[in-house]
């Protein structure tokens, strides 16, 4: 199901009193170049519950801790507002999309199966 992209309008998530100004896309500001893809799109492996993600993402948070990656350029937290109200999404570099699949495989059977075919590719 082809769901069209809602317009994407982004609020601060911490409240200043400086006035907010739209901020810049990723093609013209580089510290933002990263930022690759949306939690919102992980539907698409047909799975719908936004608690599940959450927690898949936090798992990936803690990867990238243990690690010593530097959570910021990798993870960014930003609110959409659409007709159904405002949602918290997470903008997201590949590393951790990848990272929140991993995290998601056993609770959907097509995710699962698109990892064991990543997983034979690279024997």
């Amino acid at each position: 199901m082809n769901t069209p992209t809602p317009k994407r309008h982004f609020f601060p998530s911490k409240s200043s009193s400086k006035t907010f100004k739209k901020r810049p896309s990723a093609s013209y500001d580089p510290s933002l170049k990263n930022f690759s893809r949306l939690s919102s799109e992980i539907h698409i492996y047909g799975i719908d519950d936004p608690m599940t993600i959450e927690h898949a993402i936090e798992h990936s948070i803690r990867i990238l801790l243990n690690n010593h990656l530097p959570t910021d350029e990798h993870l960014q937290n930003i609110w959409i507002a659409d007709t159904r109200g405002i949602t918290r999404v997470w903008e997201m570099s590949e590393t951790a999309y990848r990272l929140t699949l991993i995290n998601l495989a056993s609770q959907s059977p097509r995710l699962s199966q698109m990892l064991i075919r990543h997983i034979k590719f690279f024997k």
